[in-house]
């Protein structure tokens, strides 16, 4: 290419720097080049990256082939090859039928399995990661699995280096073309939806280009590594896309340095790095170095290479050259120009904006016989720029066009169209959404939500919910969860409208009743079942409604509703009441509820007896039983019938079906309970009950709530005490059935009904609540009491299972006094301590270092000859005395008793040995050394927590930093282990401690980097702790901000901890920040955190 060398002097100059730079000289002293353009070296971030790489592949060079493991589990020798091929073998032929999820399926298997992983077996997985991917697809797990390899110490060979690079470029300009897509959809903005904000994020996150960059630079002056020309030009046709065009640049000097023949994608590419910077120039010079060779080139099309031209000079401002491509240059060299080429024309000239030379241009194709005709992508093109930019008639004269030719727009396209005609031609929304559910398409939630906002905006009301309801049905046929959803939040703002009336709003409800009741779509996947539940009425619509109602009324008088409509008022009246910012008094509904009732008999439209039903039972929780009376008497009247003998024995077969929880068939269940109320055969209150509850521990909360729907519709059949009784055995085990999910804030909203109708819960349901109320708040022992003694109030008669949690939750926050009470409670009920709960006991009397009674308890278990030992309780004594008392010769006691008894180690036991040999003074290295080897034998492999001892060890009780530091790196170098939180949190901490705050920082950023590992509210409390110790009270508050409090659901956030709040106020005290720490301890006070810890922050500013 010398007269491209000779005509610019940015590629004169580009190609001495690229030159110096294959040569390991590429300074970082800028050239600027008559066009204005720098020529700088690459990015620091990818200098850093590739410093990075060449220490990694100098550390998985060093290591031996021989002897690697997978995790933690070694290979027989006599059988590596064997298994080794055999899945290599299988994942090479599924990569030939083009099954991605089954080479995945393979691969994983292997890992899990323990067998050698090889070079070849990740070659096979990267070439079909890289050539089977749909384009377009979300998941990119390339780079992961290349990361993985590189983790795992399996040295890469010239394939791996090309398949990655190559398909790091393929998915960089997918990217780049997304990105350019999606950035210009403006119908995409939404109030209710930032899933499209986020893949916006995700997508500019990926880096591709970079890590294929710097892969290529890396390894390209390699002896044993040699990139073909397909990757090469993937990686320019990346570059080039992304305006990068020194690195192009860099990419062909190599080319030509491995005497490569350049391909017309070469010279495409370069073409479009040229353009990208402005330099049409060379652009045009790279094709006239192409057209002197293109007889050498094997055949092709060379009409890509002339679009390029034609995009760079329009990209650049150039119309009449780039025309000049088409009506001059191609002829002169006898290439016959296609609709090809007008497409990328008059693409290009709507992208800059040329709209009147595009309309021309697409004129002339329509008229002129020596010009082909528009295709789909030109009408396309068209369709959606016309619409972006406001040119409504033009893009509707595209879009008749279309129709009559019958082609079918993409979704952006129509979508475009949509959005322009919102506010251009309104009363074409309709049809236009119609003609694109017609065409198989489903519009998305934003263009939907602006959609019924236009409509409603030109009193369009009808239309508006009319798409509305299309939309629901359309995403329930299709079983669309995830729009189901969204669409709950736009019919949410609808509703509330004041250009809504009664009568649209009342249809609005019947959409939601009819979603929420028709079983006959597709609810197979969990989240179309979640959205169905979901997608009901909430405060505000029931709120709006009623009002919408009132007014009506006072405008218009009683409105003349059906029985159904005026069934949705009723039930927004009892929604009201569940308000949990503003709740309706039981004044205001009982009024309401009754005036409500008033209009429903002038127009016959009395509510059916169910929903009577569960007025009265509501009027009875909160008005009291004379109003409850008074609407019975208005609408319905009591049975009084008692369960028959066919009932009971039915009902005992009931009772067999769902006896087993855990294997409990639910459909099954469900099946027999309709069978059986088909027949007029009614289960007990007993045995529903029991179904309830386990089903729903069982973990099939839907059919467990739906067996509670049942139950509360059954009870109306008995006599009236045995009809409450029904309804408080249905609330009781639905708790039981949240509670084991984890749904607490509906299990709690049924214990307060039971509260509220002057009952208690059960032993078991107290129990379930404990125990799903753990992971929700702090002060878990003050609720365990509350609840041990709102029992007691109620003769509750409670069980093991409920003293054992109880014993556990109190134990844990250090309350001793009322563990013994408790204990003693329980034994003068007669009831016998089981091994759970002697575990509970020891744990709480170490809490509080009560030795005695510790020892004292042990020996009383291991006596008891009705209960079999656990090992949990020996864990926690050899703990207590390692940690605690630091007495390695009790704790190792513990360990021959724990033996003795034939019970098998865990790995949290070796821990424990590891630390009493380790940690406690006189240090004996040798034997905690000697664990590891036994462990091995045991068939315990070592785990990252392990080496974390050692780490602690030699940093924080040795005083030697050094061992630490060796130990932690060799859980990777030498242990091929990936570090853990455990042994990050001990570096850290013996870091700290020696006043190395800096090198904590590097290995933060070295943790924070690892997408495997997850920072910790104790290791962010540690560098709040030691910023704060050194002065830098600024960066402690950063972390302390950049964490969230304990109700934040967002995924990848760190919570703040109770201590993370005391940590905090001691770095501002310690630094003078007295009003800042008085700040945090003013969020503290309004937590529910423990009152120990909040008179703790007090005591700091005092």
């Amino acid at each position: 290419m010398s007269h491209i060398k000779a005509s610019t002097a940015l590629a004169a100059i580009a190609r001495q720097n690229t030159r110096s730079f294959i040569h390991g000289n590429f300074g970082a002293k800028s050239t600027v080049s008559h066009h204005g353009f720098t020529n700088r070296t690459a990015s620091s971030k990818i200098h850093a990256a590739l410093e990075a790489l060449r220490h990694n592949y100098s550390t998985f060079n060093s290591f031996a082939h021989t002897g690697y493991r997978s995790g933690n589990v070694a290979i027989d020798a006599s059988t590596q090859v064997r298994s080794t091929g055999e899945y290599n073998s299988r994942i090479l032929a599924l990569k030939r039928e083009g099954d991605l999820i089954g080479v995945e399926r393979e691969f994983n298997r292997m890992k899990s399995e323990g067998v050698a992983l090889t070079t070849y077996t990740y070659n096979l997985v990267l070439d079909a990661h890289a050539s089977l991917r749909s384009v377009g697809h979300k998941s990119f797990r390339l780079l992961e699995v290349y990361t993985e390899m590189l983790n795992m110490g399996i040295v890469p060979d010239n394939f791996t280096y090309m398949v990655t690079v190559r398909g790091l470029s393929k998915r960089d300009v997918e990217v780049n073309f997304l990105l350019e897509t999606l950035e210009n959809l403006p119908w995409k903005t939404s109030k209710f939806d930032d899933e499209f904000y986020k893949r916006l994020e995700s997508l500019r996150s990926e880096g591709n280009l970079d890590h294929a960059m710097s892969i290529f630079e890396s390894t390209r002056i390699r002896n044993n590594v040699h990139y073909d020309l397909e990757t090469c030009n993937s990686l320019l046709h990346a570059l080039a896309v992304n305006g990068r065009t020194v690195e192009a640049l860099v990419v062909f000097q190599y080319i030509e340095a491995q005497q490569m023949q350049p391909s017309a994608s070469t010279y495409a590419s370069l073409i479009q790095a040229y353009g990208m910077i402005g330099d049409t120039g060379s652009a045009s010079d790279c094709l006239r170095e192409y057209e002197t060779i293109v007889q050498r080139l094997p055949q092709h099309d060379p009409n890509f290479l002339y679009c390029a031209l034609i995009a760079a000079y329009v990209k650049n401002g150039e119309i009449s050259e780039a025309i000049d491509v088409i009506e001059k240059r191609m002829p002169e060299n006898n290439v016959a120009s296609n609709v090809t080429n007008y497409y990328h024309l008059i693409k290009e000239l709507c992208k800059k904006g040329y709209y009147d030379v595009a309309h021309e241009w697409y004129g002339k194709m329509s008229m002129e016989e020596c010009l082909p005709l528009p295709n789909r992508a030109i009408h396309e093109t068209l369709l959606f720029h016309y619409s972006l930019a406001d040119k409504y008639k033009e893009a509707t004269e595209v879009y008749e066009k279309m129709v009559k030719a019958d082609i079918i727009p993409r979704y952006n396209e129509l979508a475009a169209y949509i959005y322009a005609s919102i506010e251009n031609d309104p009363d074409r929304v309709c049809d236009l959404i119609d003609r694109a559910i017609k065409d198989n398409m489903v519009p998305d939630i934003p263009l939907i939500e602006h959609v019924v906002s236009g409509l409603i905006d030109s009193g369009r009301n009808v239309a508006a919910l009319k798409i509305f309801d299309n939309m629901i049905q359309l995403v329930l046929c299709r079983g669309l969860g995830y729009t189901l959803s969204k669409l709950n939040l736009i019919a949410d703002s609808l509703l509330n409208d004041s250009r809504i009336t009664l009568e649209d709003a009342l249809a609005l409800m019947i959409i939601y009743a009819n979603t929420s009741t028709n079983t006959s779509y597709n609810t197979a996947n969990s989240s179309m079942h979640h959205a169905r539940r979901n997608f009901r009425f909430s405060h505000a619509m029931n709120n709006a409604l009623l009002d919408k109602y009132i007014y009506t009324k006072d405008q218009y008088g009683p409105p003349p509703l059906s029985k159904r409509e005026y069934g949705l008022l009723f039930k927004a009246a009892i929604g009201q009441t569940h308000d949990e910012h503003t709740p309706t008094t039981a004044e205001t509904f009982t009024k309401r509820i009754f005036s409500i009732l008033e209009d429903s008999k002038l127009h016959n439209a009395l509510p059916t007896r169910k929903l009577s039903d569960k007025i009265h039972q509501h009027l009875l929780q909160t008005c009291g039983p004379e109003v409850a009376q008074n609407w019975a008497a208005l609408t319905s009247t009591d049975s009084i019938r008692w369960p028959t003998a066919e009932e009971i024995r039915e009902s005992d077969k009931l009772y067999h079906l769902c006896c087993q929880t855990t294997t409990v068939d639910s459909a099954l269940v469900v099946k027999k309970v309709r069978d059986m109320i088909a027949g007029s055969v009614y289960p007990t209150p007993e045995v529903m009950g029991h179904a309830i509850r386990n089903v729903g521990k069982a973990k099939n909360i839907e059919r467990s709530k739906e067996l509670f729907d049942i139950a509360l519709e059954v009870a109306n059949v008995w006599n009236n005490s045995l009809k409450n009784h029904a309804i408080y055995l249905a609330r009781n085990n639905m708790v039981i059935s949240y509670a084991t999910v984890g749904n607490i804030e509906e299990a709690l909203s049924l214990y307060y009904q039971v509260l509220e109708n002057g009952q208690a819960l059960d032993s078991n349901a107290y129990a379930s609540l404990l125990l799903a109320e753990s992971d929700k708040v702090f002060d878990e022992a003050d609720i365990a009491i509350n609840m041990y003694k709102e029992a007691k109030q109620f003769n509750v008669k409670l069980n093991l299972y409920f003293y054992n949690v109880l014993i556990s939750k109190v134990g844990k926050a250090r309350k001793s006094d009322y563990v013994w009470e408790i204990y003693k409670d329980m034994k003068s009920n007669g009831i016998q301590p089981n091994a759970i709960t002697y575990g509970a006991l020891i744990t709480a009397c170490i809490r509080v270092r009560s030795e005695e009674h510790a020892v004292q308890l042990f020996k009383e278990m291991e006596t008891s000859p009705n209960v079999q030992a656990r090992i949990g309780p020996y864990n926690s004594m050899i703990q207590f005395y390692t940690w605690d008392l630091q007495d390695r010769s009790k704790a190792l006691y513990y360990f021959d008793q724990l033996k003795a008894r034939g019970m098998r180690p865990t790995e949290h036991t070796w821990k424990l040995l590891i630390d009493a040999y380790a940690a406690i003074e006189p240090y004996d290295m040798q034997s905690a050394m000697t664990l590891f080897d036994q462990m091995r034998k045991e068939e315990v492999y070592p785990a990252p927590t392990h080496f974390a001892s050692l780490i602690y060890a030699y940093g924080m009780k040795q005083n030697n930093i050094e061992s630490a530091i060796d130990t932690f790196e060799s859980i990777f170098t030498e242990h091929k282990l990936r570090p853990d939180e455990s042994a990050y949190q001990a570096l850290f901490e013996s870091l700290i401690e020696h006043q190395r705050l800096g090198q904590a920082e590097d290995y933060r950023r070295r943790m924070l980097e690892d997408d495997k590992v997850h920072t910790t509210p104790y290791i962010e409390n540690l560098f709040i702790r030691g910023y704060g110790d050194v002065g830098h009270w600024e960066k402690a508050e950063a972390i302390f901000l950049a964490m969230k409090d304990t109700d934040h659901k967002e995924k990848g956030t760190v919570l703040r901890e109770p201590s993370t709040y005391e940590v905090m106020v001691k770095a501002y005290v310690k630094n003078g920040k007295v009003r800042e720490a008085k700040r945090v301890a003013e969020l503290l006070e309004r937590k529910e955190f423990p009152t120990t810890v909040k008179e703790s922050v007090a005591n700091l500013l005092c």
